[in-house]
C-alpha cells in the first residue's frame, strides 16, 4: 500500500486545524487542551501532526503484513490501534518522570489525570478524520491541494492565538 506523503501531511494539518478550532473555542475553553495549545501554540500543533503522521505511517507499513487488500476501514482502524497503544504507553512513560523536570511532560501528567479516555477517544477521531482528507484529496490538482495547505497553515496561528 502506498501512500502519497504530501496528501497525509495535509490531510493532517486539516485534521489538526479543525480539532483546534473546536477544542479550543467550543469544548474546552480553559481546561488542560487549552493551555497545551496556549503554552506551546504552534510546538503543540507540530507535536500533534507529527505523532498523528507516524501512527498513519506505522499503519501503513504493519497493513501490508496483516492484509491482503486495501481497505479504507480496515486501515483507519489499524491506525487508531496504533495511536491507542502509542497514548497509553506514552501516557506511562510520563508518569514516571518527576514532577517540575519538563513543562511538556507537566501538562500531559495533568491531562492524563484529568481527561481520562477521552483523550484516546479525540486522538482516535484525529487520525481517522487524517486518513479521510488524505484520500479526500487523492482527487485534487497540485493547484488545489497547496491551496489548501496553504489556507490550512494561514487559519491556524488565528486560532492559537485568539482565545
Amino acid at each position: 500500500m502506498e501512500i502519497n506523503y504530501s496528501n497525509l501531511i495535509i490531510g493532517t494539518i486539516i485534521t489538526e486545524v479543525i480539532f483546534v478550532g473546536i477544542l479550543l473555542f467550543v469544548v474546552d475553553k480553559s481546561k488542560n487542551v487549552s493551555k497545551w495549545y496556549r503554552d506551546f501554540a504552534l510546538g503543540a500543533v507540530l507535536s500533534d501532526i507529527t505523532v498523528i503522521t507516524l501512527c498513519i505511517l506505522i499503519a501503513r507499513f504493519l497493513y501490508t503484513f496483516l492484509f491482503d487488500k486495501f481497505n479504507i476501514f480496515k486501515f483507519i482502524g489499524l491506525a487508531i490501534v496504533i495511536q491507542i497503544i502509542h497514548d497509553i504507553l506514552f501516557s506511562r512513560i510520563i508518569m514516571l518522570f518527576p514532577p517540575g523536570n519538563s513543562r511538556i511532560i507537566n501538562i500531559f501528567k495533568s491531562y492524563s489525570e484529568t481527561a481520562g479516555y477521552g483523550v484516546l477517544f479525540t486522538d482516535s477521531m484525529m487520525v481517522a478524520s487524517s486518513i479521510i482528507f488524505m484520500k479526500l484529496i487523492d482527487g485534487f490538482s497540485l493547484n488545489q491541494k497547496m491551496f489548501t495547505l496553504i489556507l490550512s497553515l494561514y487559519l491556524l496561528p488565528y486560532f492559537l492565538y485568539s482565545y
